[in-house]
């Protein structure tokens, strides 16, 4: 029975060095992770903390937000004035309409409003990807 049931040994590999094998380790793939998710790219543009930036929505994407989503009204009331394609915010504003919209596409169960929020969430996102306000 000792050799049906007998554990396996694993072998030493020689040229595993203990600072490859600290790479493979769970920890140090997220340290990498944050820390290479928090370089700041060169080309962003740097702009004033107050400046905003355009937006632009569609009819049904506006509606969207306004309709489907739980933004504040601090966030929706400029697109309850005027129906205008472009819309202005702060990168602030911007990267909190995009946590909404972000919960909004994780949340929802129809799969044609979850492609339409992922849309929109990426347009910010690349938006938000592309401008500084000198704050980081």
């Amino acid at each position: 029975m000792q050799k049906k049931f007998r554990s396996a040994r694993r072998k030493a590999t020689p040229d595993a060095s203990p600072d490859t094998a600290a790479d493979r380790s769970p920890d140090s793939a997220l340290l990498r992770l944050l820390t290479e998710s928090a370089a700041q790219p060169k080309d962003r543009k740097r702009i004033r903390p107050d400046e905003k930036l355009p937006l632009e929505l569609n009819e049904p994407e506006r509606d969207l937000i306004l309709n489907h989503s739980f933004a504040e009204q601090e966030l929706t009331d400029r697109l309850r004035v005027v129906p205008a394609p472009i819309y202005r915010f702060t990168l602030g504003e911007l990267d909190e309409l995009a946590g909404y919209i972000a919960a909004e596409a994780n949340h929802t169960h129809n799969k044609q409003q979850r492609k339409e929020w992922d849309r929109l969430f990426h347009r910010i996102s690349a938006t938000l990807d592309s401008y500084t306000d000198g704050d980081n």
